[in-house]
């Protein structure tokens, strides 16, 4: 992982952190965070486990690598589904509303989420198809030529489809548009990819994630836009 990546992944983490702490009680600010930080350890380990188990026998070879961070290597859908279980324990842990922490966990991943493609585009990470249209980008050897913006217009789309649905105020109706519009975005990413990694069915590990995202979060959108509102829900959650 290149420096200027990790400092994507840093200022968006930050960001993700400071709209936690802005949306919740002024009481709760900091229990908030505090679960927010164990969701971001944990997602953060998981997507460092998930590429060593798809990349198992080059790191039976080379063991005293799977810790190197700074190495590169990191697994879309293993930090989503570690962090979507450090997020359901911490709930648990922690007696909270499950939507409106997932609410809170959304709000944590559209900066993250948007840093990470960025931060994609500027170090070649997932680099999109040569095009004598495109922009000067690397790719992941360092070579610079004009090619798609795949991460790039993938952070464009995340920002609109999630600015979409940035008023509705359903608990976890926030959670669910975020989930369909980063399966959206990263499917857009996936596809104009230069050298995908193909797998079942021809499609990526980061692909099938991106499905299973847009069909997690189009299925609960449409479930929360048919469901009569209950007046006893509201943003924050119970207080504990």
């Amino acid at each position: 992982m290149q420096n200027s990546y990790a400092l994507f992944l840093g200022v968006g983490a930050a960001l993700g952190l400071w709209r936690v702490a802005q949306a919740a009680d002024p009481d709760q600010a900091l229990r908030r965070v505090d679960g927010a930080l164990w969701v971001l350890a944990g997602a953060l380990a998981g997507a460092r486990l998930g590429f060593v188990l798809s990349h198992s026998a080059y790191f039976q070879a080379h063991p005293a690598e799977m810790a190197m961070l700074p190495a590169g290597g990191l697994s879309l859908p293993g930090a989503l589904l570690a962090g979507l279980g450090v997020g359901l324990w911490t709930a648990r842990r922690s007696r909270w509303a499950l939507r409106p922490w997932l609410d809170d966990l959304a709000r944590l991943a559209f900066p993250l989420a948007a840093a990470a493609l960025l931060g994609a585009w500027l170090n070649g990470v997932g680099a999109g198809a040569a095009a004598g249209w495109g922009l000067p980008a690397p790719d992941e050897l360092g070579v610079t030529a004009r090619r798609v913006p795949a991460q790039l217009l993938a952070a464009l789309l995340l920002g609109l489809v999630t600015a979409a649905g940035e008023r509705w105020a359903r608990p976890g109706a926030r959670a669910a548009w975020t989930a369909l519009a980063l399966g959206l975005s990263l499917l857009l990413a996936e596809g104009l990819r230069a050298q995908p990694d193909l797998g079942w069915l021809g499609l990526t590990q980061e692909a099938w994630a991106s499905v299973v995202l847009i069909l997690t979060g189009g299925l609960g959108t449409l479930v929360l836009a048919r469901r009569k509102l209950n007046p006893s829900e509201w943003e924050g959650g119970p207080q504990p």
